[in-house]
C-alpha cells in the first residue's frame, strides 16, 4: 500500500489510545470485584467488558493484516458497540437508585427498535466506509470528489435508512413531550441525530470536509450509547 502518514498516524494513535484503555479496563475489574457480595453482576459485567476489549484487540490486529477487510470492520465495530453496551449497563446499576420517569408502552418498543436500526446503521455505515477507501486508494487521497462515484446498493440504502431512523425517534421525541414522560436523554437523541444528518450531507455533496467522517462516526456510537441506556431507564420504570 502506498505510504500515508494521515493514515500512519491515525493508526498509532489507535493502537496506543487502546493501551491506555486496557489498563482503564484492569482498574474497573479490580475496583468491580469488592462489590461482588453487593450485586454479583458488577463483577461479571466488568469482565465480559474487559474480555472483549481483549477480543477486539485481536480483531484490530487482523483489520490491518487482512487491508481493511469489510466483513472483518463490520465484526470490529459491532464488538466496540457491544463493549459500550455493558459498561452503560455497568453504569446504569451503580447510578440509577430511583426511577423518576414514567412507563409508556409504544415509547419502550420504539426504543427497542431504534437501538436496533442504530446498529444495522452503523453496520451499513462500515461497509460505504470500505467503499470509500477504496476509492482513496484508487483515485488518491487529494481526489475527495470521487469518493462516491458509482456507489453500490449499500451507500443508498444507507442514506435512505436514515428516514426510518429519523421517523422512528422523532416519535419518540414527541412521545416524550405530549405525554410527559420526563427523559431528558431524548433531546441528546434528536442533537445526536441532527448532527449524523448534517455530516453525512456534508461529506456526500461537499467531498468529505476535514473532520466530518469522524465526527460522523463518533455520533453514530454515541447515538446507540444514548438509545441503549434510554431503553434501559424505560425498562427499569416498567418493572417498578
Amino acid at each position: 500500500a502506498k505510504f500515508n502518514k494521515f493514515h500512519t498516524w491515525t493508526e498509532y494513535i489507535n493502537r496506543l489510545v487502546t493501551v491506555l484503555s486496557g489498563f482503564v479496563f484492569l482498574f474497573l475489574l479490580a475496583g468491580a470485584i469488592q462489590f461482588r457480595k453487593e450485586n454479583k453482576w458488577i463483577p461479571i459485567l466488568a469482565f465480559s467488558a474487559f474480555f472483549l476489549m481483549l477480543v477486539e484487540a485481536v480483531l484490530g490486529k487482523f483489520v490491518v493484516d487482512t487491508n481493511l477487510k469489510p466483513t472483518l470492520i463490520t465484526i470490529h465495530m459491532v464488538v466496540g458497540l457491544f463493549i459500550i453496551a455493558i459498561i452503560l449497563r455497568l453504569l446504569f446499576i451503580i447510578s440509577e437508585k430511583k426511577t423518576t420517569y414514567q412507563y409508556h408502552a409504544l415509547f419502550n418498543k420504539l426504543l427497542i427498535v431504534s437501538v436496533v436500526f442504530s446498529l444495522i446503521q452503523i453496520a451499513l455505515g462500515t461497509q460505504v466506509r470500505q467503499f470509500i477507501d477504496e476509492q482513496v486508494k484508487l483515485f488518491g487521497f487529494e481526489n475527495k470528489q470521487y469518493s462516491l462515484m458509482n456507489p453500490s446498493f449499500k451507500f443508498y440504502f444507507h442514506r435512505s435508512f436514515t428516514i426510518a431512523i429519523i421517523l422512528v425517534n422523532g416519535a419518540m421525541y414527541y412521545l416524550n413531550q405530549i405525554k410527559k414522560l420526563g427523559y431528558p436523554l431524548i433531546n441528546w437523541v434528536m442533537i445526536l441525530l441532527l448532527t449524523e444528518t448534517i455530516t453525512g450531507i456534508l461529506m456526500y455533496y461537499a467531498d468529505f470536509p476535514i473532520g466530518t467522517q469522524a465526527v460522523h462516526l463518533l455520533s453514530g456510537a454515541l447515538l446507540f450509547g444514548v438509545q441503549f441506556y434510554l431503553w434501559m431507564q424505560s425498562r427499569k420504570t416498567a418493572m417498578v
